[in-house]
């Protein structure tokens, strides 16, 4: 029933929506009837005609007004806008209400990422019930509805206000794979007491810098099953009957968030069954009905502050982060903080990079905990580099990978190599080029091969995209598998892949063992629409548990591993 505060290193990552340019439509209510769309004067009455009307490629702006439509994208890549998107008043009175009719917007799945919605007021949706998910795929969502279970938009949804919509799964949004950016979602809900994601539910793309508040579930008020990256948001606020108040079965990467006073009405008020990395955030002030922890059956907080803890975990502290004080010093750390310099360095995936306010993120020999970097200056492109550096190191302040070989210059610095040369691979060796298994991974080039000395490496492994040989002293040798082995700690999955690696990918001579996830405790192959295909051979996968399945592994792996014993 406490609060706890919870503090993790921090990335920042700025996207933006990109329109594409082709033919421009124009929608006004006001006009006496429709015109070809062509112009204002002549413009079309109603949304829907606007989209029939485009191709891919086309514009369609909306004059500011209320529009009763419940609208089809019909898979067109088309670009709908506000007049003015970034202005909070033309958002707020360019609105599209669905009248309870169904949902407001709906894509037919198969739209790419040059569609963009953005700009509205998206207002009383509903979805129709149906049948559980994994039985029946029909589609729901009662705000933005993306598609069905297997065919989902990767449409970009940016700068709406998402509010007072409901659905069986996903009152907000749902099977939105596509980037959910700049949006605020709120007070959305499920109206059936076991359904989940009353802000979103099943959207697995980037979800950034949105608003997510006072949305309500049975499981994850504000996400349910959104497995993607989830960056810089805020989720406050959001209710659950049963557990997840903030976040539920959420397993990408939950990083750089502030999730504040969420609620459940049994466990995890702030994230609930989460087996991703989760990292960068402020937790706190979450709150279960049941005296649940913050954090339930998720993956285990390391080099975290959590303030009153006795729960353990690796590089964790549990005392005073001492806050600046003063409005202007929210999350700020004082000098005296015991979290200055107590990260660690090498969880730099993905890149760009930078603190809450846009400086560095690396300033002294190590990280901070928490949202801002005490003593940093800016660097404009999260490279890991302060412009001052760049200036010095004569690279580009505005071009995070100068020389354009995949790894940023900050990284370059970090693995000793030259910004301005392109990095060939090369050979890392684990202990020797780097102590730990995960910061060569995570300064590694695709055709790095990472060779392991044997030894018990305690360490949940995050693959960050790039195709890597990660391998034992000699995978050959059954002495050399068993003494070489990379212990989870019941922190979550040993070994997580993104899912987008080929064949040239390689994790061989091992022994994983000791993981716990919801799924691929030994080793989380991606996703079920975006499963690795590295190679997974010759090592012994053991004494892993897994909730739902796959205690060994998950994903469609290429696999030869002699002695899976899970």
């Amino acid at each position: 029933m406490g609060k706890i505060s919870f503090l993790v290193v921090v990335s920042f990552v700025v996207l933006a929506l990109v329109p594409v340019w082709g033919s421009t439509w124009y929608v006004d209510n006001s006009v006496g009837s429709s015109g070809d769309g062509a112009t204002w004067k002549t413009a079309f009455k109603t949304i829907q005609e606007g989209i029939n009307a485009a191709s891919g490629g086309d514009t369609i702006i909306v004059a500011e007004g209320m529009y009763a439509e419940n609208i089809q994208f019909n898979g067109k890549n088309v670009v709908l806008t506000s007049t003015d998107p970034l202005d909070p008043s033309v958002v707020a009175n360019t609105i599209i209400d669905g009248n309870k009719a169904g949902s407001v917007v709906t894509f037919s799945g198969t739209e790419n990422e040059t569609c963009v919605l953005s700009g509205f007021t998206i207002r009383n949706g509903s979805g129709v019930p149906t049948a559980m998910p994994w039985v029946d795929i029909r589609a729901t969502g009662g705000g933005v509805c993306g598609g069905t279970w297997e065919r989902r938009t990767l449409a970009a949804v940016g700068h709406n206000v998402i509010v007072q919509n409901s659905a069986e799964y996903g009152g907000g949004l749902a099977y939105c794979d596509g980037m959910i950016l700049n949006n605020t979602i709120t007070e959305n809900s499920k109206p059936y007491a076991l359904a989940g994601g009353g802000g979103l539910w099943d959207c697995d793309g980037t979800i950034q810098g949105n608003r997510i508040s006072a949305n309500h579930a049975g499981g994850g008020g504000g996400l349910c099953d959104c497995d993607g990256t989830i960056q810089n948001n805020i989720i406050d606020r959001n209710s659950a009957g049963m557990d997840g108040g903030g976040l539920a079965n959420c397993d990408g990467t939950v990083q750089n968030n502030t999730i504040a006073g969420n609620s459940a009405g049994r466990y995890g008020a702030g994230l609930y069954q989460c087996d991703g990395a989760l990292r960068n955030s402020v937790v706190w002030g979450n709150r279960t009905d049941a005296g649940g922890a913050q954090l339930y059956l998720c993956s285990r907080p390391t080099h975290c502050c959590i303030e009153g803890s006795n729960e353990g975990g690796k590089g964790n502290i549990t005392t005073d982060p001492l806050f600046v004080d003063g409005p202007g010093g929210a999350y700020h750390l004082r000098g005296s903080s015991p979290c200055i310099d107590a990260g660690v360095n090498f969880y730099w995936f993905p890149w760009p990079q930078r603190d809450f306010a846009g400086n560095c993120r690396l300033h002294g020999p190590r990280v901070d905990m928490g949202c801002f970097e005490h003593g940093s200056s800016p660097d404009s492109d999260g490279d890991l580099l302060p412009d001052a550096q760049e200036v010095a190191r004569l690279t580009d302040p505005q071009v995070g990978d100068t020389d354009g070989d995949g790894l940023c210059d900050g990284l370059e610095v970090l693995r000793s190599s030259s910004p301005q040369t392109p990095t060939r691979p090369s050979v890392l060796h684990v202990p020797g080029t780097f102590p730990r298994i995960q910061e060569a991974l995570c300064l590694a080039v695709s055709g790095d091969e990472i060779i392991v000395a044997p030894g018990t490496y305690f360490e949940n492994l995050q693959f960050s995209g790039a195709d890597v040989v990660l391998r034992s002293s000699d995978p050959s040798d059954p002495a050399v598998v068993a003494g070489t082995v990379i212990d989870g700690e019941g922190a979550g999955s040993v070994i997580r892949l993104t899912g987008g690696e080929t064949e040239s990918c390689v994790i061989s001579g091992f022994t994983i063992r000791n993981g716990r996830a919801s799924a691929g405790a030994g080793i989380c192959g991606g996703t079920y629409f975006q499963p690795t295909r590295a190679l997974i051979e010759r090592n012994t996968i053991t004494a892993n548990v897994s909730i739902w399945a796959g205690g060994g592994w998950s994903g469609r792996l290429r696999r030869h591993n002699p002695g899976k014993h899970n």
